[in-house]
């Protein structure tokens, strides 16, 4: 199940943590810094309430496929 939950942590291209106003600060720098260690090269978007411009996560052109055939997690879905 752990691979299930983090494999679109490691592929996204824009990482959305919403609900931010209901957790303590620390623990959501925690989070973000988590976030941040899985997948280096996502943008990390904080929101409350899912307020956000549509535009930050539609058709950003931030997929990158090479960078992407790069991770390491084809490598070890491709070993199962």
């Amino acid at each position: 199940i752990a691979d299930l939950l983090l494999d679109p942590v490691e592929f996204a291209d824009v990482l959305v943590v919403n609900k931010a106003d209901l957790v303590p600060a620390d623990a959501l720098e925690r989070l973000v810094a988590l976030l941040r260690r899985l997948n280096p090269g996502a943008q990390v978007l904080i929101t409350a309430r899912g307020v956000l411009d549509p535009r930050t996560v539609l058709g950003t052109g931030r997929f990158d496929f090479d960078r992407a055939s790069r991770a390491p997690g084809w490598a070890q879905e491709l070993a199962r």
